[in-house]
Order: structure tokens, then C-alpha cells, then sequence
């Protein structure tokens, strides 16, 4: 670049000359890579936002099941059931339970 005064004090700038072939092929080559770019990021997120459906779809999917679990697990752990299960056991209904007294300080020894 160079300069140039004029008797009226006013500086003329000269630019070098620029081959506007080399600004076209590099303004090309940023716009292809530009383009590029924009398609591997669409890609990236249409796979994620896949991802992110499979996986709602899953946690539904296992949501559900603890539900019927929960539900299952009280059933089998109501009274109804659990009297049942004492009687195929054979366990006996107790009528009357008798305490052992200990006197004060004294305590079971081998």
C-alpha cells in the first residue's frame, strides 16, 4: 500500500492490485466448506434427536413394567394372601402367650 499527498493535504491511498480469481476460488472453498459443516451437523442432530426417541420409548416401556411390578408386589403381599400362605404352611393361629419373669439382677447364664 502506498501513500500519496496532494498539495491540498489530503492522503491518497493506493491499494495493491488483487486477482479477484484467488478471492473467488478461496470465497468457493469457504462456501463448499460452510456447506459441509451444515450437513454433518444436520446429520449429528437427526441421529440424536432418534437417540432421544428410542430412549422416552424405553423409559416408557420400563415405567410401565414397574408399575404392573409395584402392583404385583402388593397383591402378593396383602393379608388375604399372606393368611393363606401361613396355612399352607401349617402355621396355627396362638390362643394364649406365656411370659417368662425374671427377677430383677438375675440374667441367663450358660
Amino acid at each position: 500500500m502506498t501513500t500519496h499527498t496532494l498539495s491540498q493535504g489530503l492522503i491518497l491511498l493506493r491499494f495493491p492490485r488483487v486477482n479477484f480469481r484467488v478471492v473467488w476460488i478461496l470465497c468457493l472453498l469457504l462456501v463448499g466448506f460452510l456447506l459441509v459443516s451444515y450437513i454433518v451437523q444436520a446429520n449429528q442432530l437427526t441421529r440424536t434427536s432418534f437417540s432421544i426417541a428410542s430412549y422416552e420409548e424405553k423409559l416408557a416401556s420400563v415405567s410401565q413394567e414397574n408399575e404392573e411390578l409395584e402392583i404385583s408386589l402388593s397383591q402378593a403381599s396383602s393379608l388375604a394372601n399372606l393368611e393363606s400362605l401361613l396355612k399352607s404352611l401349617n402355621y396355627v393361629e396362638v390362643n394364649k402367650i406365656h411370659y417368662i419373669q425374671l427377677l430383677e439382677g438375675q440374667m441367663a447364664a450358660r
